[in-house]
Formats: C-alpha cells, structure tokens, sequence
C-alpha cells in the first residue's frame, strides 16, 4: 500500500511539472527558486526490500510538511541484484 501511494504521489508531481513545463521553459535557477526547503525521504528505508518493513508511513508527509518543508525527494535505491552489468553492455550508455 505505500509503495501504491508513493508511485502515485510521484506520478502527480511528475505530471504537475511536466504541465508547468509546457507553459514556459524555466531556467535552472528559478526551477531551484521554486523548490524552496527540500528533504530527501525513503533512502534507506526498508521498504525498497518489504514494503511491510516500511519505516516511512504517509502520516510523514504532513510532519514533514508542519516542519517547514516545501518538498520531498525520492531517494530512489536500486535493489542489490541491479549492477553495473545489469546496466551497461553493447551499445549501452554505461558500458
């Protein structure tokens, strides 16, 4: 369930930034400008192993919203058997 509601919540950011995007190009400047306060979330939690481990539950978005932040970012970890092989070969960007 909270991997459901941290797909969607990124979907929905990814989706409002790509409306904005199609108003007007913005530099990088006033992307960061408009980011204001950011923490990163999830990096090492858990959840990227077993969803029921979880430390990070939706009732931190709001605390972390209360504690003056304007956004969060993802901290996105790649399970363990992803590697560079995994990654990279023939013709690919990494290999």
């Amino acid at each position: 369930m909270l991997r459901t509601l941290l797909v969607s919540v990124t979907a929905a950011l990814l989706f409002t930034t790509a409306v904005r995007a199609a108003d007007k190009p913005l530099s990088a400047a006033a992307q960061v400008a408009q980011m204001k306060r950011g923490v990163n979330i999830v990096g090492y939690d858990p959840l990227w192993r077993d969803a029921s481990q979880a430390r990070f539950k939706p009732r931190h978005f709001k605390i972390i919203k209360d504690g003056g932040f304007d956004h969060v970012r993802f901290n996105l970890a790649c399970p363990a058997e992803v590697n560079s092989s995994a990654i990279s070969g023939p013709g690919q960007p990494y290999s």
